[in-house]
């Protein structure tokens, strides 16, 4: 089990923190609006995030 679930968390946490950043570049940048290519790939970080915290009941 053990095996299975380090590289799930190494892209856990690889995620979390490009979710982080793109939302505090967003927050500390008005300016700056997001494309539908970033918006697209944020969806699908934070998908994947909460697939990932399902898996290991990290709700």
């Amino acid at each position: 089990m053990l095996s299975n679930l380090q590289p799930d968390l190494r892209e856990l946490l690889d995620l979390v923190r490009d979710e982080a950043t793109y939302r505090a570049t967003l927050a500390a940048r008005p300016d700056i609006k997001a494309e539908p290519v970033a918006e697209a790939e944020y969806a699908r970080k934070i998908l994947r995030i909460r697939q990932l915290r399902e898996r290991w009941d990290l709700l």
